[in-house]
């Protein structure tokens, strides 16, 4: 007679996929803080004047773009009165 066993490891494969999971979870806020940072400095540039962003070597509506629907939308830019 042939006896099937259950496989010894059944209790800890959950564990070992726990384990895998736990382990991604730095990696994913360091690239979470990265793209916080990221997109902090697109915010930055993009509230100066347009012909700053220019001279700084970037195309002030591929900023916008770039912003486009965050909560950090830059709407039409008006100059300011002197």
């Amino acid at each position: 007679m042939v006896m099937i066993s259950a496989p010894a490891r059944t209790v800890s494969r959950s564990t070992d996929a726990l384990f895998r999971l736990a382990s991604r979870i730095p990696a994913a806020m360091g690239r979470l803080c990265a793209h916080i940072i990221r997109h902090r400095r697109l915010v930055r540039i993009s509230r100066l004047n347009p012909r700053i962003i220019r001279d700084i070597g970037h195309d002030p509506e591929t900023i916008y773009y770039a912003l486009k629907g965050t909560r950090d939308e830059v709407g039409p830019y008006r100059e300011r009165r002197k």
